[in-house]
């Protein structure tokens, strides 16, 4: 990935190449998880993250510093998949991935990515929710305020636009994610 970065960064404009390499990347949970995926981690292994979310933070600190590559980040198709298969997750990797994005703290995600985050975190079965809440436990600090801080902001930008009634059950969602972290 950090060769990758490093050619990325190099170009002055996107190439078709390029975009595909990061349109695979964002294609689905998985792949953006794989995309992150710690190195030598046993198949076997259970219950422990997949994902290394600290060099996920790194990489989209990185990747959202190059403007044609920023304004392609969006997390949409991912978010729809996971909303869709919010009850059977069986691995929180994707979400604590996604999180780590400093994409989801602009406003423009607060509607389509960051609310039905928080909705899908709200809804996971019972196993998925207790490992999600054991990793939060285990984040490095700098990260876990991150976490924190996409949920806040969500909540900031429905009551700054007066959204208070209109909202109330996004709302609701919102402060029990923040409950949960």
């Amino acid at each position: 990935m950090k060769k990758k970065i490093q050619k990325w960064q190099a170009m002055e404009k996107s190439d078709h190449e390029a975009i595909e390499e990061i349109r695979s990347m964002l294609v689905s949970s998985s792949s953006l998880v794989a995309a992150f995926a710690k190195p030598n981690l046993s198949p076997s292994t259970t219950g422990e993250l997949i994902a290394d979310v600290e060099a996920a933070a790194q990489t989209f600190d990185q990747l959202l510093k190059i403007p044609w590559i920023k304004e392609r980040i969006h997390f949409t198709v991912i978010v729809d998949h996971l909303l869709n298969a919010r009850t059977v997750l069986k691995s929180p990797d994707a979400l604590l991935v996604l999180l780590t994005c400093p994409h989801l703290q602009e406003d423009h995600s607060m509607m389509d990515e960051v609310i039905p985050l928080a909705f899908i975190i709200t809804e996971l079965n019972g196993k998925t929710s207790g490992l999600l809440r054991g990793c939060w436990s285990s984040l490095p600090p700098a990260i876990l305020t991150n976490h924190i801080e996409v949920f806040k902001r969500a909540l900031s930008f429905l009551l700054m636009n007066g959204l208070l009634e209109s909202h109330d059950n996004q709302i609701k969602i919102l402060l029990e994610t923040l409950k949960m972290l």
